[in-house]
Protein backbone atom coordinates (compact mmCIF):
# COMPACT_ATOMS: atom_id res chain seq x y z
CA UNK A 1 0.00 0.00 0.00
CA UNK A 2 2.84 2.41 0.82
CA UNK A 3 4.51 1.70 -2.53
CA UNK A 4 1.20 2.27 -4.35
CA UNK A 5 0.62 5.55 -2.55
CA UNK A 6 4.14 6.70 -3.38
CA UNK A 7 3.59 5.85 -7.05
CA UNK A 8 0.29 7.73 -7.08
CA UNK A 9 1.95 10.81 -5.59
CA UNK A 10 4.72 10.63 -8.19
CA UNK A 11 2.21 10.37 -11.04
CA UNK A 12 0.19 13.24 -9.61
CA UNK A 13 3.29 15.44 -9.45
CA UNK A 14 4.20 14.55 -13.02
CA UNK A 15 0.67 15.34 -14.16
CA UNK A 16 0.75 18.72 -12.40
CA UNK A 17 4.14 19.48 -13.95
CA UNK A 18 2.70 18.76 -17.41
CA UNK A 19 -0.28 21.03 -16.75
CA UNK A 20 2.01 23.80 -15.53
CA UNK A 21 4.12 23.52 -18.66
CA UNK A 22 1.06 23.59 -20.89
CA UNK A 23 -1.02 26.22 -19.11
CA UNK A 24 0.79 29.35 -17.83
CA UNK A 25 -2.27 30.52 -15.84
CA UNK A 26 -2.42 27.20 -14.04
CA UNK A 27 1.31 27.45 -13.30
CA UNK A 28 0.81 30.92 -11.86
CA UNK A 29 -2.11 29.68 -9.75
CA UNK A 30 -0.05 26.78 -8.35
CA UNK A 31 2.83 29.14 -7.57
CA UNK A 32 0.45 31.46 -5.74
CA UNK A 33 -0.90 28.52 -3.77
CA UNK A 34 2.59 27.30 -2.82
CA UNK A 35 3.64 30.82 -1.81
CA UNK A 36 0.54 31.09 0.36
CA UNK A 37 1.26 27.81 2.12
CA UNK A 38 4.89 28.80 2.65
CA UNK A 39 3.86 32.21 4.00
CA UNK A 40 1.42 30.59 6.42
CA UNK A 41 4.03 28.12 7.70
CA UNK A 42 6.63 30.84 8.22
CA UNK A 43 4.19 33.21 9.94
CA UNK A 44 2.93 30.39 12.14
CA UNK A 45 6.46 29.45 13.22
CA UNK A 46 7.81 32.92 13.88
CA UNK A 47 4.66 34.83 14.93
CA UNK A 48 1.31 33.12 15.60
CA UNK A 49 2.45 29.90 17.24
CA UNK A 50 5.21 31.67 19.14
CA UNK A 51 2.77 34.24 20.54
CA UNK A 52 0.48 31.47 21.79
CA UNK A 53 3.19 29.26 23.29
CA UNK A 54 5.68 31.83 24.60
CA UNK A 55 3.95 32.63 27.91
CA UNK A 56 7.10 34.18 29.36
CA UNK A 57 7.50 36.46 26.36
CA UNK A 58 3.83 37.45 26.58
CA UNK A 59 4.16 38.30 30.28
CA UNK A 60 7.31 40.36 29.64
CA UNK A 61 5.61 42.16 26.74
CA UNK A 62 2.64 42.99 28.96
CA UNK A 63 4.92 44.21 31.75
CA UNK A 64 6.72 46.54 29.31
CA UNK A 65 3.49 47.88 27.74
CA UNK A 66 1.06 48.08 30.66
CA UNK A 67 0.02 51.63 29.87
CA UNK A 68 -1.10 50.49 26.40
CA UNK A 69 -3.85 48.38 27.96
CA UNK A 70 -5.80 50.53 30.40
CA UNK A 71 -9.16 50.43 32.09
CA UNK A 72 -10.93 53.78 32.23
CA UNK A 73 -12.58 54.92 35.47
CA UNK A 74 -15.07 52.23 36.49
CA UNK A 75 -17.94 51.68 38.87
CA UNK A 76 -17.98 48.30 40.57
CA UNK A 77 -21.56 47.59 41.56
CA UNK A 78 -24.49 45.26 42.00
CA UNK A 79 -27.48 46.26 39.86
CA UNK A 80 -30.87 44.92 41.00
CA UNK A 81 -33.62 45.37 38.39
CA UNK A 82 -37.02 44.93 40.03
CA UNK A 83 -40.42 44.31 38.49
CA UNK A 84 -42.22 46.76 40.78
CA UNK A 85 -41.63 49.70 43.09
CA UNK A 86 -42.57 47.61 46.13
CA UNK A 87 -39.91 44.99 45.32
CA UNK A 88 -37.31 47.72 44.76
CA UNK A 89 -38.11 49.30 48.13
CA UNK A 90 -37.84 45.88 49.76
CA UNK A 91 -34.49 45.25 48.06
CA UNK A 92 -33.20 48.67 49.10
CA UNK A 93 -34.23 48.10 52.73
CA UNK A 94 -32.68 44.60 52.83
CA UNK A 95 -29.38 45.87 51.43
CA UNK A 96 -29.29 48.73 53.95
CA UNK A 97 -29.78 46.13 56.67
CA UNK A 98 -26.76 44.18 55.45
CA UNK A 99 -28.56 41.26 53.81
CA UNK A 100 -26.28 39.36 51.42
CA UNK A 101 -27.11 39.37 47.70
CA UNK A 102 -27.70 35.60 47.54
CA UNK A 103 -30.16 35.76 50.42
CA UNK A 104 -31.81 38.85 48.93
CA UNK A 105 -32.54 37.18 45.58
CA UNK A 106 -33.99 34.10 47.28
CA UNK A 107 -36.41 36.26 49.22
CA UNK A 108 -37.37 38.58 46.35
CA UNK A 109 -37.80 35.78 43.83
CA UNK A 110 -39.62 33.41 46.15
CA UNK A 111 -42.90 33.83 44.25
CA UNK A 112 -41.41 34.50 40.81
CA UNK A 113 -37.93 34.53 39.34
CA UNK A 114 -38.98 37.59 37.34
CA UNK A 115 -39.34 39.76 40.44
CA UNK A 116 -35.70 40.78 40.56
CA UNK A 117 -32.65 40.26 38.37
CA UNK A 118 -29.21 40.88 39.84
CA UNK A 119 -26.04 41.59 37.86
CA UNK A 120 -22.58 42.48 39.08
CA UNK A 121 -19.74 44.09 37.17
CA UNK A 122 -17.06 46.71 36.84
CA UNK A 123 -18.53 49.20 34.40
CA UNK A 124 -16.64 51.83 32.43
CA UNK A 125 -18.38 55.11 31.68
CA UNK A 126 -20.90 54.60 28.88
CA UNK A 127 -20.76 50.80 29.13
CA UNK A 128 -24.00 50.36 31.09
CA UNK A 129 -27.09 52.36 30.12
CA UNK A 130 -28.66 51.94 33.55
CA UNK A 131 -25.75 53.75 35.22
CA UNK A 132 -25.28 56.37 32.51
CA UNK A 133 -25.86 59.90 33.73
CA UNK A 134 -26.51 58.82 37.32
CA UNK A 135 -24.97 60.48 40.35
CA UNK A 136 -24.25 57.53 42.60
CA UNK A 137 -22.70 57.20 46.01
CA UNK A 138 -20.72 54.32 47.44
CA UNK A 139 -23.07 51.84 49.07
CA UNK A 140 -26.82 51.40 48.57
CA UNK A 141 -28.47 54.06 46.41
CA UNK A 142 -32.16 54.96 46.35
CA UNK A 143 -34.16 53.14 43.70
CA UNK A 144 -34.96 54.83 40.37
CA UNK A 145 -37.02 53.91 37.34
CA UNK A 146 -35.39 52.79 34.09
CA UNK A 147 -37.18 51.32 31.07
CA UNK A 148 -40.27 50.42 33.13
CA UNK A 149 -38.13 48.66 35.74
CA UNK A 150 -37.25 49.86 39.23
CA UNK A 151 -33.53 49.70 39.86
CA UNK A 152 -31.46 49.59 43.03
CA UNK A 153 -27.71 50.05 42.69
CA UNK A 154 -25.29 48.97 45.38
CA UNK A 155 -21.91 50.55 44.59
CA UNK A 156 -19.03 48.48 45.93
CA UNK A 157 -16.30 50.87 44.81
CA UNK A 158 -15.27 53.57 42.35
CA UNK A 159 -12.17 52.35 40.53
CA UNK A 160 -9.70 54.81 39.04
CA UNK A 161 -8.11 54.21 35.64
CA UNK A 162 -5.56 51.42 35.89
CA UNK A 163 -3.65 48.92 33.71
CA UNK A 164 -5.47 45.74 32.74
CA UNK A 165 -4.12 42.52 34.18
CA UNK A 166 -3.02 39.89 31.69
CA UNK A 167 -5.89 37.57 32.66
CA UNK A 168 -8.39 40.41 32.12
CA UNK A 169 -7.37 41.16 28.52
CA UNK A 170 -5.39 38.16 27.33
CA UNK A 171 -6.88 38.18 23.82
CA UNK A 172 -6.20 41.88 23.27
CA UNK A 173 -2.66 41.64 24.65
CA UNK A 174 -1.87 38.45 22.70
CA UNK A 175 -2.91 40.15 19.45
CA UNK A 176 -0.65 43.10 20.23
CA UNK A 177 2.18 40.68 21.02
CA UNK A 178 1.68 38.95 17.66
CA UNK A 179 1.90 42.30 15.88
CA UNK A 180 5.05 43.11 17.85
CA UNK A 181 6.67 39.77 16.94
CA UNK A 182 5.79 40.28 13.29
CA UNK A 183 7.30 43.78 13.29
CA UNK A 184 10.53 42.56 14.94
CA UNK A 185 10.76 39.61 12.54
CA UNK A 186 10.30 41.83 9.46
CA UNK A 187 12.89 44.29 10.75
CA UNK A 188 15.38 41.43 11.23
CA UNK A 189 14.69 40.20 7.70
CA UNK A 190 15.23 43.69 6.31
CA UNK A 191 18.62 43.87 8.05
CA UNK A 192 19.72 40.43 6.86
CA UNK A 193 18.34 40.74 3.33
CA UNK A 194 18.33 44.42 2.30
CA UNK A 195 16.23 45.25 -0.75
CA UNK A 196 18.24 46.47 -3.72
CA UNK A 197 16.34 48.12 -6.55
CA UNK A 198 17.86 48.00 -10.05
CA UNK A 199 16.59 51.34 -11.35
CA UNK A 200 17.65 50.63 -14.94
CA UNK A 201 15.50 47.51 -15.06
CA UNK A 202 12.65 49.18 -13.13
CA UNK A 203 12.37 52.17 -15.46
CA UNK A 204 12.71 49.98 -18.54
CA UNK A 205 9.45 48.22 -17.62
CA UNK A 206 7.42 51.29 -18.42
CA UNK A 207 8.88 51.71 -21.88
Amino acid sequence: PIHQASSQVTRAREHIAQLEAKYPKFRALMQEFEDGVLFYEVMNEFVWSKANKDTTGLKNFHADHKTDFMWKDRTEAYIIECDSKDIALKAQKMLNNGVAIDSLTKVLNKDSKLNARVSKGKYEKGENKILEGRTLKKGVNNYFEHNKKFVVVNVIDFLKAQPKELKEARGEISLAYQNYLEKVWLEDLAKKYPIVVNNDVLYSLGK
